[in-house]
């Protein structure tokens, strides 16, 4: 039906291409030909206009994969749709800029603890994902402080000789943590980086003044005093 005022002339006919996914995704399906156009005509302006090292493409929610019905249709899983959809937006940006490099959230692409395979899981893509993909996992506060989240994410990268860099949100003495983690590996190109940091804020000013710094001093409270006692004060 037409809208009033809209800028279809009353009477005419117009083709309409849709892509079906569930309300509230954000699923994009690569084997769309209006996925492709949408992301060249994005990207490319992206790249023209604000000349990025890396476009960061989120996958972090492995959810909206295989939601749309022409992806479906394929047959394929959630691993093999990953790489098409990864290869997809990577080809756009090495056309545009071969420079440019991707940043994807990494937390669907460690293999799944002990001998249960999960059908959803991307582990298989990693060894095909396109170009260097810089891959960083994400941890909360609870994570950080149990450890072997974090410790067997790190390892996963170290052994792959990619770099190590995580994202981490939590109190000053959990990051300051998690930043000792990463320093630990030598002969890697580490990093970090902080969930909604407040870069006056505490956490923050903590964390980056002792970041690979042997000889800052040691700071009582979050140091120290935090741990001791587990708390955040």
């Amino acid at each position: 039906r037409r809208i009033p005022g809209g800028g279809i002339p009353r009477g005419a006919s117009v083709e309409v291409t849709y892509s079906y996914a569930p309300p509230g995704s954000r699923a994009l399906c690569p084997n769309a030909p209006e996925t492709r156009l949408l992301l060249r005509n994005a990207l490319e302006r992206l790249v023209r206009d604000i000349v990025p090292e890396y476009v960061h493409c989120g996958f972090g929610d492995i959810n909206r994969l295989n939601q749309d019905l022409r992806c479906r249709a394929t047959g394929k899983s959630n691993s093999e749709l990953f790489t098409e959809a990864l290869s997809m937006m990577h080809g756009i940006l090495t056309e545009a800029n071969r420079d440019v490099r991707l940043m994807i959230w990494a937390d669907g692409l460690f293999p799944p603890e002990g001998e249960v395979d999960d059908p959803t899981s991307l582990h298989h893509a990693v060894n095909a994902l396109p170009g260097n993909v810089l891959m960083i996992p994400r941890f909360q506060e609870s994570s950080l402080t149990a450890g072997t989240p974090v410790d067997r994410a790190l390892s996963f990268l170290a052994e792959r000789q990619a770099p190590v860099i995580a994202a981490a949100a939590g109190s000053a003495s959990a990051l300051y943590e998690t930043v000792k983690r990463i320093a630990g590996y030598d002969g890697h190109r580490t990093g970090v980086i902080l969930f909604d940091a407040d870069p006056q804020g505490t956490a923050a000013r903590t964390t980056l003044a002792k970041a690979w710094s042997s000889d800052s001093p040691v700071l009582l409270w979050p140091e120290v005093l935090n741990p001791y006692l587990h708390s955040a004060l």
